[in-house]
């Protein structure tokens, strides 16, 4: 069977920069939205967090809960937002997510009706509209954020004390570049509305991308995980980690 999707160097990049982000952090209960394959939702899972978790389209689902089941007393995978409806979570998540949603103010405020007051906010965003490319559309981005603009977003939404992380300089600027050439020669990889698009990024990568994946872990990584520590505070790289506290 091929191959559908594998962790990318942007992937690890972001989630080492989620893990610096969190290492204070007390494990506790929360609600992830867009967990995709699962891959960071284990993250949390393998340091004692437990909650549930949900995605768009029926098969991603099928994909979370067979990545999770040995997560199964751990986190739920819920087929439906009404089901979670009234319950109350210490940490909210969304990896990837906001990008594709037009109205995401609105999202976002619809979301966070689930998290505590007190509780926090980590999500991620591809940084700089500017780098808006075919690539970006053929996964279902409607844009890309900048950092004041995500500042303010959550701000609007009711969270303070906010924190965002520019991750992934220099070597994420330089994957950019080779998935967009990538991108550029394979047009039928854009087939599909908005949400199929969206739907699709979460479970599967370029055939490309999955056949060069064996190249790239966290050991082959490390001085550029390493390197990426020293500009989080700049403006440089492709994408934000951001942390806040609900209001």
């Amino acid at each position: 069977m091929q191959k559908k999707w594998s962790s990318t160097p942007k992937h690890i990049m972001r989630k080492k920069c989620i893990e610096y982000a969190i290492k204070k952090w007390e494990a506790a209960n929360f609600i992830e939205f867009g967990a995709g394959t699962g891959d960071v939702t284990t993250l949390f899972l393998e340091k004692g967090y437990y909650g549930k978790c949900y995605d768009l389209g029926v098969e991603n689902r099928q994909i979370l809960r067979n990545n999770l089941v040995k997560y199964s007393h751990q986190a739920e995978v819920v087929d439906d937002l009404e089901s979670i409806k009234g319950l109350q979570f210490d940490y909210l998540f969304a990896f990837e997510v906001l990008e594709h949603i037009k109205n995401d103010a609105e999202v976002l405020k619809e979301w966070s009706s689930s998290l505590k007051s007190g509780g926090k906010i980590l999500i991620s965003v591809p940084a700089h509209m500017s780098k808006y490319s075919k690539d970006d559309e053929s996964v279902g981005h409607v844009r890309r954020y900048e950092k004041a603009e995500i500042t303010q977003l959550l701000e609007r939404t009711g969270y303070k004390d906010i924190t965002v992380l520019n991750y992934g300089f220099p070597l994420g600027n330089i994957t950019r570049m080779m998935s967009n050439i990538i991108q550029g020669s394979k047009k039928t990889h854009q087939n599909g509305s908005l949400e199929e698009r969206s739907i699709k990024s979460g479970v599967e990568r370029n055939p490309i991308t999955n056949k060069l994946a064996f190249l790239f872990n966290e050991i082959t990584l490390m001085p550029f995980i390493f390197l990426q520590k020293i500009f989080l505070q700049k403006d440089w790289g492709d994408g934000y980690v951001v942390y806040a506290q609900k209001i």
